[in-house]
């Protein structure tokens, strides 16, 4: 238990220092040099299966679908793990939305000019969809891994496919070029922020008792 703290206590000041670094060397205008290098390669994927991939992806991380992907997990959450935890997983979610919103407001970040294919709104840096996507699935992976008495296979499978989705989501807000890859990666530390101090608050920790009832549940 300890131990699992100091992870999460460890990934905690990694999103904060990685969001600090990337928020305070932000460029006046435009983005990093990585940013336009990352741009061009992406450019490169441009294709018409690639875009029909790509947008659908946008549809799962658009509001309306995030929304329904956390009520769906949320669902399934109660049922395996207790209302408790399907509570704090949209609590945390809630939580997730606010900060980005705040962040947004405060950076005002412009959106890269090279944007095509979808339409956006709003600030650029976060990323919103990296952000909800690491805490949403990233805290599906969390407790499965640590709260559920899921086979170990079961368990390697939900996590690769949690991780999957995280860098997916990323992904297609970069090929359409409506965020630089600074705000994916900040939104991914804003994203962790959240993760780690739902992690480390009590109502993270299911306690011994809960995870005897998970077990009888699995």
């Amino acid at each position: 238990m300890v131990m699992n703290k100091i992870i999460w206590i460890i990934l905690l000041a990694a999103g904060v220092a990685g969001l600090a670094i990337i928020w305070l060397l932000l460029p006046e205008l435009g983005g990093f040099p990585i940013d336009d290098g990352f741009r061009g390669y992406m450019e490169g994927w441009a294709g018409d299966s690639a875009t029909a991939l790509m947008k659908g992806l946008n549809v799962i991380g658009s509001t309306a679908g995030i929304v329904v992907l956390t009520l769906l997990i949320a669902a399934g959450t109660a049922w395996r793990l207790g209302i408790r935890h399907a509570f704090y997983l949209i609590l945390a979610m809630a939580g997730g939305y606010a900060l980005n919103t705040a962040i947004k407001g405060s950076v005002d970040r412009a959106r890269p000019s090279e944007a095509w294919g979808i339409a956006v709104d709003g600030a650029s840096f976060p990323s919103g969809n990296a952000m909800v996507g690491m805490i949403l699935f990233g805290l599906t992976a969390a407790f499965v891994i640590g709260r559920s008495a899921m086979a170990g296979w079961s368990k390697g499978i939900v996590a690769t496919a949690c991780f999957v989705m995280i860098a997916l989501l990323g992904l297609g807000r970069l090929y359409f070029h409506v965020h630089y890859l600074s705000d994916i990666l900040a939104g991914y530390c804003s994203g962790l922020i959240v993760l780690a101090a739902a992690m480390l608050l009590p109502a993270g920790d299911a306690g011994r008792a809960g995870r005897k009832g998970m077990r009888r549940l699995w």
